[in-house]
């Protein structure tokens, strides 16, 4: 167990620019509760982030690596397919504590099969259930929208896209552009990218070095 009042309660670095190099690797067997890695509150990457598995068609030549999508919101998508009844409608529920951690639903339908010009959302989520301060224990308000235009008996893939709001977003927010603080001003995480020498020692690496050196 490691923590700190400054600066970095644990830090890993591998340096190396090849090989198999973790500069922290974690694991568990648990496939419920456990994770090998956690943050209990903002996690951060420059890079990328993926899963890594062994690929289907090779798995011992190969990994397989899928990446996330980023956005300047924090959003959850949920999806699906319905199929329509003899006019052409269908209602879409959504899992029971939708209202309770979402906001500003964004809906997309395609039609599957067969063209369906008039397909559309005829009835929308409703603003009321999404706008409740909703408080651990509460009822939350059953949620869901209404398809109509489509073919009777027709197939549709839809989508909403929704502006997660949960308490940790409506306690922390999530800003998008930030400022620098502290060590990080006047310095980059990867000066190479901009023209710039590469550093000696990785960033934090040198924050925690400046703090030891204060201390």
């Amino acid at each position: 167990m490691a923590s700190s009042n400054a600066g970095y309660g644990m830090y890993g670095s591998a340096p190396s620019t090849s090989g198999l190099v973790y500069g922290v690797y974690g694991a568990t067997n648990s496939t419920v509760s456990g994770y090998g890695v956690f943050s209990a509150g903002n996690f951060g990457a420059s890079g990328t982030k993926s899963f890594r598995i062994d690929h289907p068609t090779d798995p011992t030549n190969k990994f397989l690596l899928h990446y996330c999508i980023e956005s300047p919101e924090v959003l959850n998508s949920y999806s699906g397919t319905i199929r329509l009844d003899g006019s052409g409608n269908a209602e879409v529920a959504l899992p029971d504590y939708f209202a309770a951690i979402n906001a500003d639903p964004r809906y997309a339908l395609t039609a599957v099969g067969a063209p369906m010009p008039l397909l559309h959302v005829s009835r929308e989520i409703s603003a009321a259930a999404l706008s409740v301060d909703h408080k651990a224990g509460q009822p939350i308000a059953r949620c869901s929208f209404s398809i109509s235009g489509g073919t009777p008996g027709g197939k549709v893939s839809w989508r909403i896209d929704a502006v997660r709001n949960d308490l940790w977003v409506r306690t922390n927010g999530a800003p998008v552009e930030i400022d620098k603080v502290g060590l990080e001003r006047a310095a980059y995480q990867h000066p190479e990218q901009y023209g710039k020498p590469p550093r000696t020692i990785p960033f934090a690496e040198s924050e925690v070095k400046s703090i030891t050196e204060r201390d």
